[in-house]
């Protein structure tokens, strides 16, 4: 069965609007997407997607064990976005966040604060060089 399947069943009003791209290579089909999205998801893996996602303004929701190479860090659970234990709190924040406005428009300016103050390409940079000068 296919997640969103087992999250939210045939019945379910949201199915009509969630939307499964697939890959997207053009920056500005992204950036369209970005502006219309409540929040990204990757269930079981976390990985440069999470400062794309950030820099977009845009909360990101995954499992807490999801594969990662050190960027499933910079989720802040519950401030930029959720780092989920199991699939029914994944789908209850999938819920909150498309029906609490305050609270998607709270993570989403957290995420984008947060990236901005730390994950910018110049910030980057600046680590590097003081781990390399170390």
């Amino acid at each position: 069965m296919h997640l969103l399947e087992s999250l939210f069943p045939s019945g379910c009003k949201l199915n009509h609007k969630i939307i499964l791209t697939g890959r997207i290579t053009n920056s500005n089909d992204l950036c369209k997407l970005y502006k219309k999205a409540f929040f990204s998801i990757s269930y079981g893996q976390a990985g440069l997607s999470i400062l794309q996602s950030f820099g977009f303004g845009a909360p990101f929701l995954c499992l807490e064990n999801a594969v990662s190479g050190g960027e499933i860090f910079n989720i802040k659970n519950n401030y930029n976005g959720y780092l989920a234990k199991s699939d029914n709190e994944f789908k209850k924040h999938m819920i909150e966040l498309t029906t609490d406005y305050n609270l998607y428009y709270k993570l989403g300016k957290n995420a984008y604060d947060y990236y901005s103050e730390y994950c910018t390409i110049d910030k980057m940079v600046c680590t590097f060089n003081l781990l390399i000068n170390k």
